[in-house]
């Protein structure tokens, strides 16, 4: 009913949803109508970007690239289009305290969440984490072969995208004929190119990787991949 209401309005109006990530055979399945869906829907955009949290007690990247992937697949594997399929791409991070601040690899323990310095709620804004590793001396390590950025600072530990992970991601949307890249949330880039040498620099990387004009987050004045 809502499609139908949709199509009468001039200029018609789009109708999306934002779904949980998930493979097929689980949540996916129980919660959604996916034939439907892809009837109804003109995009669907996939929430990869809360894949660990506090919940887990244990530190993991709430948006690691691979799984972004496979969880996006898995609307196609279930019959939505493939060019209606967008990915999400977050652009904070999640902060945990570490039970042992010697142990901050994937899968140490947590005691909760945790703040950055002049943060809150236990997240850290893309442009809080690129000054806090260029200029503060924060360490960044990038565990996945060059995917899934991390930092830590004593017992706070923070997971988050940089724009070399947002590249890559839209730059697999483009290759591989998907609908585009959903973003969560603009406000939180580094708008005023105050750490990096340009303005927006993760919504610059998405768009060069949708685009495939070849240009890198290298020539962004961030911090380091």
């Amino acid at each position: 009913e809502l499609r139908a209401a949709f199509d009468k309005q001039t200029p018609r109006l789009s109708l999306s949803a934002a779904v949980q990530a998930g493979f097929p055979g689980g949540a996916i399945d129980k919660a959604y109508d996916i034939p439907a869906m892809a009837k109804a829907l003109d995009f669907m955009s996939v929430m990869t970007y809360a894949l660990a949290g506090v919940w887990d007690h244990k530190t993991g990247h709430n948006s690691a690239f691979q799984k972004s992937l496979d969880y996006t697949q898995s609307y196609v594997t279930k019959g939505m289009p493939k060019d209606k399929v967008l990915i999400g791409v977050p652009f904070y991070g999640n902060v945990l305290t570490l039970q042992n601040p010697a142990q901050h690899q994937m899968g140490a323990p947590i005691t909760g969440a945790g703040n950055i310095p002049g943060g809150q709620d236990g997240s850290a804004l893309y442009s809080q984490m690129c000054d806090l590793v260029k200029n503060k001396g924060w360490p960044k390590e990038t565990p996945d072969q060059g995917h899934d950025p991390i930092s830590y600072h004593g017992n706070i530990w923070v997971c988050y995208d940089d724009p070399y992970a947002a590249y890559d991601k839209s730059k697999w949307v483009n290759v591989n004929g998907f609908g585009g890249v959903m973003v969560w949330e603009i406000a939180q880039d580094d708008i005023y190119g105050r750490c990096c040498s340009v303005k927006f620099p993760m919504l610059r990387a998405i768009n060069n990787g949708l685009l495939g004009t070849g240009q890198t987050p290298a020539t962004y004045g961030c911090e380091h991949k």
